[in-house]
């Protein structure tokens, strides 16, 4: 097949669209990913990059890449978006090739629908677009502080409905997603299909590593608003055994320097470590010293319908998550008996389950266990591009 992937994000950003692309590569089909100029999660250009148009190719991948202005908080962010869009738009209007198929990688935001939609629309009716659906729209604008009744949300949610009615099949992450797209869209039952997220299986060699004698939790990923990372640090505040632990977050972000600021103020320095985004080995040896993985969400809205590609991860590492959160992440954890599920959002829940896991954590061993059988059975790389690449070919 001929592929066009669209994505906003591509590497050296850190991104599953990435292996998802080179592996259709692998299979034999021609693949060219449409992306911007890598500049996430910081707004700031990575490595030598020009905010300009141009071509390259990684790994047998063609790439064609947009300007845009760079990431920023706020209305900024919105723009951010907006400029992708435009650029890729206009960059589709000159694509020469005759793709069959486009798959969108549609993290934030929907409107990387838009291109496309245009390419289908002007230059080949007979493609077809599916959009995987990562992040759930609008809900995620409420995350960075729009309400329904602003202008930036009713926008996001007409241009949201359009976008998704224009799609050819949606690949959802979370039964939740489903139920959300029928009833808030209309959109048909029948071009709706499940296709989980995978995590790198490099997780399933992790194993038990001591570095002294401190129970460590890890969060890794993303620091965020949406990932509700305060609720952690207030929750290590209110603990008794806090003198017997250690919270790696490993990752960057928009939230990342208040957090430092915060831990500072509350004299939590010698507990809570921020390491940086780690790729690789570096990565894969913070989840070897983890005693449990650590996962909290803003789920003040249906944005929570969607489960983090965090969670295979954790999942497969074999080691128990402890969670905060509400939606399809929850159902999850529940279903497969991998973790300890708290009080949404609550402090003080929290932080008694860090007293309890630092004083009993051998009785979870089990819920690793458990995670990582139910990561072996669904998660697999392979059974994600199986899957994927049946979708396309029906």
């Amino acid at each position: 097949m001929k592929i066009l992937v669209v994505s906003q994000y591509y590497y050296p950003e850190q991104f599953m669209i990435t292996k998802i692309s080179e592996s259709l590569k692998e299979q034999g089909n021609d693949v060219t990913v449409l992306t911007g100029i890598p500049n996430y999660p910081m707004g700031k250009i990575i490595g030598d990059y020009k905010n300009r148009f141009m071509k390259e190719t990684i790994n047998g991948v063609k790439i064609i890449r947009v300007p845009m202005l760079l990431r920023a908080k706020g209305i900024k962010m919105i723009l951010n978006y907006l400029s992708y869009a435009f650029f890729a738009s206009l960059q589709a209007l000159f694509l020469k090739q005759k793709y069959d198929c486009i798959y969108v990688f549609e993290v934030s935001p929907v409107t990387q629908i838009f291109p496309a939609y245009i390419y289908k629309k002007l230059k080949n009716k007979n493609c077809q677009i599916f959009v995987n659906c990562q992040d759930i729209w609008p809900e995620v604008l409420k995350s960075n502080g729009f309400e329904e009744d602003s202008m930036i949300f009713k926008i996001g949610h007409r241009l949201s409905k359009y976008l998704y009615t224009k799609s050819d099949k949606i690949l959802i992450s979370s039964s939740l997603f489903k139920d959300y797209l029928i009833e808030e869209f209309e959109i048909r039952n029948d071009i709706i299909k499940y296709l989980p997220n995978f995590a790198d299986e490099w997780v399933l060699e992790i194993e038990k590593k001591k570095i002294d004698n401190k129970v460590h939790f890890l969060f890794a990923g993303n620091i965020g608003k949406a990932q509700n990372l305060e609720l952690i640090i207030q929750a290590v505040r209110k603990c008794n055994q806090k003198e017997n632990i250690i919270v790696d977050f490993v990752g960057d972000g928009s939230e990342l320097d208040s957090l430092k600021d915060l831990v500072n103020k509350l004299g939590l320095s010698n507990i809570v470590k921020f390491h940086g985004r780690k790729s690789g080995q570096e990565l894969k040896e913070y989840y070897e010293i983890a005693d449990a993985y650590l996962l909290t969400l803003q789920c003040n809205n249906k944005i929570c319908y969607t489960v983090p590609s965090k969670v295979q991860g954790y999942m497969g590492a074999g080691k128990p998550i402890i969670a905060s959160i509400l939606g399809g992440a929850k159902e999850l954890i529940g279903q497969c008996k991998c973790g300890i599920i708290c009080e949404y959002n609550d402090v003080k829940k929290l932080s008694q389950t860090f007293d309890e896991f630092t004083l009993n954590k051998n009785e979870y061993y089990v819920l690793g266990e458990n995670g990582r059988k139910y990561f072996k059975d669904n998660f697999r790389f392979d059974i994600y591009l199986y899957n994927l690449i049946k979708y396309m070919e029906e």
